[in-house]
């Protein structure tokens, strides 16, 4: 994906995650656990302009406090994209209630904590 994803959604995301792993390891652990994959809804891969993060779990809605936290980190990154990139969302979806073609779709990025699963 273009730039503007990797500097304002990628890189920051992925150190407000390792953040949350060492401040808080069950935080960590349950969001770990309930978000199958993460998946953006965006208008263009190599000149984004609008991304909406979608997050996808499996068999059940995730916890108030996934939720939460997502929510605030994708407040966060809006405000570090200032006027860079429009990001929406979260949007909480589960794949069991996601038909094939809504999730065709979007572009699938698997976990985006998967690298500090097993740590």
């Amino acid at each position: 994906m273009g730039s503007p994803f990797i500097q304002f959604v990628a890189i920051p995301l992925r150190t407000m995650l390792s953040d949350l792993r060492t401040a808080d390891r069950e935080a960590a652990d349950l969001m770990d656990g309930e978000i199958a994959e993460w998946a953006v809804s965006i208008d263009s891969r190599l000149e984004p302009r609008r991304v909406e993060i979608v997050l996808l779990s499996d068999g059940s809605t995730p916890s108030a406090t996934s939720q939460a936290w997502w929510r605030n980190a994708v407040d966060r990154l809006r405000e570090g994209a200032g006027g860079g990139l429009m990001i929406l969302g979260p949007r909480f979806e589960r794949l069991d209630q996601m038909s094939v073609s809504d999730y065709r779709r979007l572009t699938a990025l698997a976990k985006p904590h998967q690298k500090f699963s097993n740590e």
